[in-house]
C-alpha cells in the first residue's frame, strides 16, 4: 500500500511542478521571441535607415554598389526607376526578382494603401514597413533629380526563425532534464515524507500485537477459572476461582486504561485538569501510597525535600501522581528485599522542579535507557510479571510530554543506590494553558525522611 502511494504522491508531484515548469517556460519563451523580433526590426530599421540615406547620396547607382550593399546590410533590394525595374537580371533570379517583389507591392496596395507607382502628394520621401511572409518589408520611394526611384526592400528573418527555434529546443531540453530530475526528488523527497507513516504503521502493528497478546492471557485465565467454577463442589473452590477472575478483570481494566490513555495521546485528545499545587505535598502523598508496600516488600522506602519552600506549581494533579506512582511501582517491582528506593524533590537553578526516583536494583543497560519509553518495552522480559505490561513508563512520558517536561533514566548516583536513577523534570507552568486555574486546599509539609 505504501509502494502504491510512493509512486502515486511522486506522479502527482511530478505533474504539478512539470506544469508550473511548463507554463513558466512557455512565459520565458514568448518573452524571449518577442525580445528577437525586437531586437531584429530593431536591426532592420537601423540597416534600412543605412541605405536609403546612401541611396539619396549617391549620384549614379552601379552594380557592384547595389551589390556591396545587399551584402553588408543582409537585405534584398528592388529598384525602380520611374516604375520600371532595375538590376533584376544581375541582383536576384528571374522568377524571384519577377514573384516576389509583386506580392510585396499588391499587400502593400492592400494592407498599407500605398501604391509606390502613384501620385501620392509630392513627397521627396515616402516608404512604409510591415512583416510579409519570412522578411519584413519595406516599399517607398525617393524623388530624385532623375526622377522616382520605387525600392522595395526585403530583411529575410530565417536567422530570426532559426535563433527562435534552437531557443525552443534549448528550453525543451531543459525541461525535460530538469523534470527527470524533479521526478527523481519527488521520488526521495515523497520516500523521506512516508518514512514516518511507515515506522507509525510499524509501531502500530506492534501495539496492536502486543496488546493482543497482553489481553490474550488474563481473559484465557478467566475462561479457564469460568470453567473451574462450573465444575466447583465447594464454596471455597468457588470462592477461589471467583477471586482469581477478579484479579483478571481489574488487570484486563488497568490495561484498557493505558491503552486508552496513550490513544488519546496520539489523537492529541489528552486533556490536563490544571491546578495551583505544592510539589512537596505530591510527593508526600505518593510516599504515603507506597510506604506500606515497600514495607511488606522489606524495601526501605525514603523521601528528601529542599529546605527553602517551593512555590506553587499549576500541573494536572491525578496526572504527576501517576507518573510518580509509575516509577515508584517500577522502582519497588524491580528492588530486591533488603534494598532501598528513594524520592527526591529540588528545584533547579532556572526555576524549574525536579523529582527523582532512584532504586538500588539491577539497573538498566545504557543501551536500552531510551528503549524502556516505548510501548510494551521491557528492559528484562524474563522478569516481567502480570503486574507490569511495558505500557508504565510510556505513559509516564506521554504525560510528562503533556506538561511539556522531560523525563530520562540514568544510573543511581549513591553507592547504596547504584540501580536506576529516573528524573522527571517540569516547568512550574505548563506553557500555553488555556483553562482556568483551581485551588485547592492550605498547603502542608512533612520534615524530610530518610
Amino acid at each position: 500500500m505504501l509502494r502504491k502511494l510512493h509512486l502515486q504522491m511522486t506522479i502527482f508531484c511530478t505533474l504539478i511542478t512539470g506544469a508550473i515548469l511548463l507554463a513558466l517556460s512557455l512565459l520565458c519563451l514568448f518573452a524571449a521571441r518577442n525580445s528577437v523580433q525586437e531586437n531584429n526590426y530593431a536591426s532592420f530599421s537601423k540597416e534600412l535607415a543605412v541605405l536609403l540615406a546612401n541611396l539619396q547620396s549617391q549620384p549614379y547607382l552601379s552594380h557592384q554598389w547595389l551589390g556591396q550593399m545587399q551584402e553588408e546590410h543582409h537585405l534584398k533590394i528592388y529598384l525602380y526607376n520611374n516604375g520600371e525595374p532595375l538590376f533584376y537580371e544581375t541582383f536576384h533570379d528571374e522568377e524571384e526578382s519577377s514573384v516576389l517583389p509583386r506580392q510585396v507591392l499588391d499587400d502593400a496596395r492592400l494592407r498599407l494603401e500605398l501604391d509606390i507607382f502613384q501620385n501620392t502628394g509630392g513627397q521627396r520621401i515616402l516608404h512604409e514597413e510591415f512583416p510579409f511572409q519570412e522578411y519584413y518589408a519595406s516599399v517607398g520611394y525617393l524623388e530624385l533629380k532623375g526622377g522616382r526611384l520605387g525600392f522595395v526592400i526585403l530583411y529575410p528573418l530565417a536567422g530570426q526563425l532559426r535563433e527562435l527555434r534552437l531557443l525552443g529546443l534549448a528550453i525543451l531540453a531543459a525541461d525535460l532534464t530538469a523534470l527527470l530530475l524533479l521526478s527523481l526528488f519527488a521520488w526521495f523527497f515523497t520516500g523521506r515524507l512516508l518514512v514516518p507513516i511507515a515506522k507509525a504503521r510499524e509501531k502500530q502493528n506492534h501495539f496492536i500485537a502486543a496488546a493482543s497478546h497482553e489481553l490474550r492471557t488474563p481473559l484465557g485465565v478467566m475462561l479457564s477459572g469460568l470453567e473451574s467454577m462450573e465444575k466447583c463442589e465447594t464454596a471455597a473452590d468457588r470462592r477461589h476461582f471467583a477471586a482469581i477472575i477478579r484479579q483478571e478483570g481489574h488487570r484486563m481494566k488497568r490495561l484498557m486504561g493505558d491503552m486508552l490513555l496513550l490513544a488519546s495521546s496520539d489523537s492529541q485528545r489528552l486533556s490536563l485538569h490544571l491546578t495551583t499545587i505544592q510539589p512537596d505535598e505530591l510527593l508526600l502523598e505518593c510516599y504515603e501510597r507506597y510506604e506500606a508496600l515497600a514495607e511488606g516488600h522489606r524495601i526501605r522506602l525514603s523521601f528528601s525535600l529542599p529546605q527553602d519552600p517551593l512555590p506553587d506549581c499549576v500541573w494536572d494533579r491525578e496526572c504527576i501522581l501517576q507518573i510518580l506512582s509509575i516509577l515508584l511501582d517500577n522502582a519497588l517491582s524491580y528492588t530486591p528485599a533488603g534494598g532501598r528506593v528513594h524520592l527526591s524533590l529540588s528545584r533547579q537553578k532556572d526555576g524549574k522542579i525536579l523529582f527523582g526516583v532512584t532504586d538500588s536494583g539491577p539497573g538498566i543497560p545504557a543501551s536500552e535507557r531510551t528503549l524502556i519509553f516505548e510501548r510494551f518495552y521491557r528492559a528484562d522480559p524474563s522478569r516481567a510479571d502480570k503486574s507490569h505490561f511495558g505500557l508504565g513508563l510510556a505513559t509516564a512520558k506521554e504525560l510528562v510530554d503533556a506538561h511539556r517536561g522531560r523525563i530520562w533514566v540514568l544510573e543511581g548516583i549513591q553507592p547504596d543506590l547504584s540501580g536506576a536513577a529516573f528524573w522527571v523534570e517540569l516547568s512550574q507552568h505548563v506553557p500555553s494553558v488555556h483553562e482556568p486555574v483551581k485551588h485547592i486546599g492550605p498547603h502542608r509539609r512533612k520534615n524530610v525522611g530518610q
